[in-house]
């Protein structure tokens, strides 16, 4: 007798088992009809309640997700108390504080006791669930407040926003005709990871105003301004850039100095610029991929809101200074040859080829000053006074080795002196934060 009911028992125990896993497994849609769930209650008559105790009396409920640190949850409270007063012989509104909150009872409890109406009177305290797990389930959403419609044969009739939340509405709710109301469009989407990164939140793309910056991305390249039909300035990019060609893109004075007027101030020169390092493997640690969307603007304004990003991220300090250096003065010994600029070459052409002695035909004079300037760490200026193109062959294939280069270019009628004067250098400075 004793082996009978212990199986009675476990077969009871097993069907509601499987009725619990199965309405935690189960989504509910409009039309579908809500099972009979159990209700833990603060401010109702008793501690525990059905769906079918409000029901089985006529009524419609009104359930309303919700939790204590959610403001708009809060600022529909006085409409939902209007709303109970106004219609509650066959409306039942349910606030349900699922567990997923971290909501405790003993918080809403005191939520409740110090919420007055603007008269100072206490709100109607409406029946609330607490610790919900089977009513998220059944109807799952991410943002709330999250309203579920539920007429008396207990079928689904609405899941809406708040904007739904109308007399209007209300009064067709209880009249007992199918509501036609937009359904809440709730995506998947969790607060605590970036929203639109890997479909969280969705994937729009329309942005407003949005700035990225990431590291090193395989595969992409370049850098420009991008404008719309008005010529304003909507989009900027710089993709795989040095932390070096970041600043002279979002500074365009920069282009005006020579690398060698060009002044790190910082503790590792690797983490700024290739320059002597095998770029294959530099990249990977060292470059990164920046691109601002922006509302149209002019382009001034956009350079300035990249500044602020880079400001923000890798925090150096940028200004210029002068001082008196020794250079690299390039001089015409006497008055320029005519036979510079007279020359039976049609081309105008500068080397291209590492390997080989340079050349420029057809060229200005700063044009060799430019490229001295990449090669020569020691800065090297033009007091030559030149303006006509010339042509000069048979420089050394290697600029840095100045005798070469001086010798050369005395044949041309240049002098190449070492001299001090005043420069004006670029400054990139690692600010000093206290605490380092």
């Amino acid at each position: 007798m004793k082996k009978m009911y212990r199986k009675k028992y476990l077969i009871v125990a097993v069907i509601i088992l499987f009725i619990q896993n199965n309405l935690k497994s189960q989504v509910l849609n409009i039309g579908d009809t809500v099972p009979n769930i159990n209700f833990t209650l603060v401010n109702y008559i008793q501690q525990t309640a059905k769906l079918y105790d409000f029901t089985a009396k006529g009524k419609f409920v009104l359930i309303d997700f919700w939790a204590t640190w959610c403001a708009s949850c809060l600022q529909h409270f006085p409409k939902l108390d209007s709303l109970q007063k106004q219609y509650g012989k066959n409306l039942q509104i349910l606030l349900v504080n699922s567990k997923d909150t971290r909501d405790t009872k003993e918080k809403i409890i005191k939520l409740f006791a110090n919420r007055r109406t603007p008269g100072g009177e206490k709100y109607q305290e409406l029946p609330t669930v607490i610790l919900d797990t089977v009513m998220m389930n059944l109807f799952p959403h991410n943002g709330i407040p999250h309203y579920v419609w539920i007429d008396k044969k207990n079928i689904v009739q609405a899941i809406t926003s708040s904007e739904q939340l109308t007399n209007k509405n209300i009064q067709l709710f209880l009249s007992g005709i199918k509501l036609n109301l937009p359904i809440k469009k709730d995506l998947e989407y969790n607060f605590m990871t970036p929203l639109f990164i890997n479909g969280n939140g969705g994937d729009n793309e329309k942005y407003l105003y949005r700035s990225l910056l990431t590291g090193y991305v395989e595969g992409l390249a370049g850098s420009g301004f991008f404008v719309d039909d008005n010529q304003n300035t909507i989009r900027l990019v710089n993709a795989n850039g040095s932390i070096l060609s970041m600043y002279k893109f979002a500074y365009p004075e920069l282009a005006k100095f020579p690398e060698n007027r060009i002044k790190l101030n910082v503790t590792n020169l690797e983490k700024y610029d290739a320059k002597g390092f095998n770029y294959d493997t530099w990249k990977y640690n060292n470059s990164y991929c920046y691109e601002l969307i922006t509302p149209p603007t002019n382009k001034e304004h956009a350079i300035e809101m990249m500044r602020d990003d880079l400001k923000r991220y890798f925090g150096l300090k940028v200004y210029t200074e002068k001082e008196n250096v020794m250079c690299f003065v390039l001089k015409l010994i006497n008055k320029m040859p005519d036979s510079l600029a007279k020359t039976n070459i049609s081309e105008t052409n500068i080397w291209d080829n590492d390997y080989m002695p340079k050349y420029m035909h057809n060229r200005q004079i700063s044009e060799l000053v430019r490229f001295l300037n990449r090669q020569i760490s020691t800065p090297v200026i033009d007091e030559t006074n030149c303006k006509k193109n010339i042509s000069i062959n048979g420089l050394p294939m290697d600029l840095t080795d100045i005798s070469k280069l001086q010798i050369e270019l005395k044949k041309h009628g240049f002098e190449l002196i070492k001299e001090k004067r005043e420069l004006e250098f670029f400054v990139l400075e690692e600010k000093k934060w206290k605490g380092k």
